[in-house]
């Protein structure tokens, strides 16, 4: 066990203490020093405990903290078998009680190795007492700081939770992700417009511009939230308030004060309607704007159009023809254009540029066949990638994504090394993905790339559903998250299809104490709280020995598992909680009425027996009333 790390290894530490200290009782005088040193120790502990757990510890004073306990811990380990050497155990069993007592061999004076532990132990309780009033001196400071920002910090809580209350959704990060994406200049064009003048200069009203699929809209929703808000930066009496609605996120919103609103949209009848009594202004790709985007941007092709003039306006030409103002196919085209090796293939490549209503088909098809044409390796990153964000029903963070492609066929385990390169996955797309540097998340490059991929999926992903929720040896993803602990993974594992949750992953979550993953599994109702493994033995049996009291209350009073059951040895959960001394489980299964305190196993032992032969004092009182036989 590694100690210094948490509260918990601390309460072990001091637990540890104090059942060595209650071995020294009726010990001779010779060994009364050393017993107060284990106090001294104890009581030392104590306070560390409950400093460390108020403090935010650094790294360096966590591993010096782990250094000290370490010591102490060893010394206590040596000090609990150095007693064996002077004392022999004898248990009395009165039936009314148990009792275990040591019968202490005669001392004249305090033996040289029990004097070189108390050494120790003096040297362990100054360490202690010296990082105690380091962390006291830094806490005082701390608190002088914290005292002074206290005013700040409560002016930016109210402030955020107001933000809360409006939307959970961080606008702000997509608004800077947007903007920093924009070419300079471009978008002049409708900050310039009589209808965008006229709207600004206006009282409560509506600015509604339609637009086709890819024309920009969101693009130049951010450059006038970006003009308003230099505009208006030094006046206090004018508030801006955006949003931004995303196909995977339902928001509603509902207007009840007097503003001007700014509203873009797809040209669908339904909406337009909503907005028949506001300015229109149709958004379309300029090609002024598409010639400063294509020509900020030529320098992901070929040097060799980058030092040919002419071939380098032809290039932008025919975009600007082909995009037909449809901005998005401007990048299309462009990431169409990468990898040409001659300026021959690149003007065979200008030719067939597509455009009209078909233009996005035939880009992302193109795009499709680009990603095909990669090494084997790329060709699988990009698919993966690809139908892991088609298929989510939420958008995806990063990590998220990396994590779910870093599954491993065959492997128990998730291996963090086999977490693939960000830039990688995003490269191996061919521009059809991109990260959001604000939010961290990754998506497909617009909604109509979404749309295409659901309409041909059966073409691009076949085993789309299968590759996500099962590898070749029947080791599902979603098991792999659940022991790994990726919840937000698991999660979408669990709502995105059937899934059979089998092999059994409660067990590995139980053992490892993941309550929230615990609570995950059980909330699907997918998983029997009373399920068994190969020895019988169910969670709450694991819960019970390991001391973990939030997972077996939440099995017992939310989920109605059994209090009492048997594994194939004939043990309960109340045995091995009492022979692993475990206090608040017994009384956390006392308490339900629904065990048999002199339950025997196999072996004919009682939860009594093994609490005595563990040397448990306080919980030989388990069994009411006492056994008579059988101990």
């Amino acid at each position: 066990m590694s100690f210094g790390f948490s509260i918990g290894d601390l309460v072990t530490l001091i637990d540890l203490a104090n059942k060595i200290r209650k071995q020294f009782v009726g010990a001779p005088s010779q060994l009364q020093k050393i017993s107060d040193e284990v106090r001294g120790l104890s009581i030392v502990l104590q306070d560390v405990e409950v400093v460390s757990a108020q403090c935010d510890l650094t790294k360096r004073q966590k591993v010096n903290l782990e250094e000290i306990t370490a010591n102490c811990h060893n010394v206590l380990l040596d000090l609990e078998k150095m007693l064996d050497k002077y004392a022999d155990l004898h248990i009395r069993d009165a039936k009314l009680s148990c009792r275990m007592k040591r019968a202490w061999k005669r001392l004249e004076f305090e033996p040289d190795d029990i004097h070189q532990l108390r050494e120790r132990l003096t040297s362990n309780v100054a360490l202690l007492t010296s990082y105690m009033g380091q962390i006291s001196s830094q806490e005082t400071i701390a608190v002088r700081k914290g005292i002074e920002l206290l005013s700040l910090h409560q002016n930016d809580h109210n402030q955020h939770t107001i933000l809360e209350w409006l939307t959970p959704v961080d606008y702000a990060a997509q608004q800077s992700d947007f903007i920093a994406r924009r070419q300079a200049g471009t978008g002049q064009w409708l900050l310039d417009s009589p209808e965008f003048q006229e709207w600004l200069d206006a009282e409560k009203q509506t600015l509604f511009c339609d637009g086709m699929p890819g024309a920009g809209k969101t693009m130049l929703t951010s450059i006038v939230v970006d003009e308003l808000t230099y505009r208006f930066r030094d006046n206090r009496t004018v508030g801006i308030a955006y949003l931004y609605c995303n196909f995977r996120r339902t928001q509603e919103q509902k207007s009840a004060t007097q503003v001007n609103l700014f509203a873009t949209s797809r040209s669908i009848p339904e909406i337009v309607e909503k907005f028949r009594e506001a300015t229109r202004l149709e958004i379309r790709a300029s090609p002024e704007d598409v010639r400063k985007y294509v020509d900020g941007s030529i320098y992901q092709l070929p040097s060799f159009v980058g030092r040919n003039p002419e071939l380098k306006e032809e290039v932008i030409t025919a975009i600007i023809k082909a995009v037909d103002g449809m901005f998005l196919l401007a990048k299309l085209h462009l990431d169409a254009l990468i990898g040409k090796r001659s300026p021959k293939a690149l003007r065979t490549a200008l030719a067939k540029l597509p455009s009209g209503s078909d233009a996005y088909d035939h880009a992302y098809q193109n795009a499709m066949e680009r990603i095909q044409g990669q090494v084997a390796a790329q060709v699988e990153l990009a698919k993966h990638v690809l139908f892991w964000i088609t298929c989510a029903l939420r958008p995806l963070t990063t990590v998220e994504l990396q994590h779910a492609l870093a599954v491993e066929v065959g492997e128990q385990e998730l291996d963090k090394e086999n977490l693939p390169d960000l830039e990688d996955m995003v490269s191996s797309c061919a521009g059809l993905v991109t990260v959001e540097e604000q939010s961290d998340i990754i998506r497909l490059v617009h909604y109509t790339t979404q749309e295409y991929f659901k309409r041909t999926q059966d073409h691009w992903f076949p085993n789309a559903e299968t590759a996500i929720t099962e590898n070749d040896n029947g080791v599902t993803a979603f098991w792999l998250a659940v022991i790994g602990n990726h919840e937000a993974i698991a999660k979408l594992l669990l709502h995105e299809s059937p899934l059979d949750v089998a092999p059994q992953p409660l067990f590995p979550v139980v053992k490892r104490n993941l309550f929230g993953m615990v609570k995950l599994l059980l909330d699907s109702g997918k998983v029997n709280p009373d399920v068994t493994d190969t020895c019988g033995r169910a969670p709450l049996f694991y819960a019970a020995m390991k001391g973990y009291h939030a997972i077996a209350k939440l099995l017992l009073d939310t989920y109605n598992a059994s209090a009492d059951p048997k594994c194939n040895f004939g043990r309960t959960p109340l045995s091995i909680a009492a022979e692993k001394g475990h206090q608040t489980i017994i009384n956390l299964l006392l308490a339900t009425d629904k065990v048999d305190v002199d339950s025997r196993d196999n072996a004919k032992r009682t939860p009594l027996w093994y609490a005595a032969q563990e040397g448990h004092e306080a919980l030989c009182g388990i069994s009411v009333p006492p056994l008579s036989s059988g101990f």
